[in-house]
């Protein structure tokens, strides 16, 4: 497996990331179509389906193909975000493998995008660049949980939390003074972290009222920029329901006054 490492200044410019000689393009906010496409073919964690040993050691490439049957969704998807013009799959056995008796172990999946092979432990970093480009990652995918999701979206609507693309859309033009069709030509990165640092300084100014009238105060040493600097990436998938008030204050260096 050829070493790679991930560039993230290409994000900040909406620019394609390269392994093994081949560029992989972020998508924008306009292809949103796509987007859903791209996240029901690699956003579909292993646990979701079947938590069987098997299944879970097998490698992600050979789930897709062997247990969800996506391969026409894999070609679709590499086409258009390595904007190639060929996608092969070649299966071939291990040596010492009984064709009369196959495991998933003794199968090995390379994909070829326009001549140039890429096996399953590549097909991983090719998964994670996509989804990074795309303001997911791996690690935020798999830690699903079935019942950690339920009670989020139990609190989402309990909340009446509005999640939609669209809306998010809308305040970040109201934010940024922007029209629809300009923010629509934003990459998922540069639009989830401009969204993130535009709703991070109307939360400032929330919190400067607040310490203002001594709600609440730093405590010795910490300030704004403890929690507004690094900004980080995609929090936990279910931050929302994890952590308390009182963690929230601990966090970012404030405590109740």
């Amino acid at each position: 497996m050829e070493k790679f490492e991930y560039n993230e200044i290409l994000d900040l410019q909406k620019l394609p990331q390269e392994y093994k000689g081949v560029k992989f393009y972020p998508l924008r906010i306009s292809e949103e179509n796509i987007f859903k496409k791209v996240m029901q073919t690699i956003g579909i964690p292993k646990s979701y389906i079947k938590t069987e040993p098997t299944i879970m050691k097998m490698s992600y490439l050979k789930f897709l193909c062997l247990i969800l049957r996506k391969r026409d969704d894999i070609k679709e998807m590499l086409l258009y975000i390595t904007k190639s013009k060929e996608i092969n799959f070649e299966v071939s056995l291990r040596k010492g493998a009984n064709p009369e008796n196959l495991k998933y172990e003794d199968m090995n999946i390379t994909i070829h995008i326009d001549n140039i092979p890429f096996n399953e432990n590549d097909f991983d970093i090719i998964r994670e660049i996509i989804l990074r480009q795309n303001y997911y990652s791996t690690k935020y995918i798999e830690e699903y949980d079935p019942e950690l999701e339920e009670l989020l979206l139990l609190k989402q609507k309990a909340l009446k939390k509005s999640n939609t693309l669209i809306d998010k859309i809308f305040v970040l033009c109201s934010l940024m003074n922007k029209l629809p069709e300009e923010i629509s030509n934003l990459s998922y990165y540069q639009f989830y972290k401009l969204y993130y640092a535009s709703t991070m300084k109307v939360e400032t100014q929330i919190y400067q009222g607040w310490i203002s009238a001594g709600f609440i105060s730093f405590e010795k040493g910490k300030n704004f920029t403890t929690y507004l600097d690094p900004m980080p990436d995609r929090g936990g998938r279910y931050d929302d329901i994890k952590m308390s008030k009182e963690s929230f204050f601990d966090k970012v260096g404030m405590k109740p006054s």
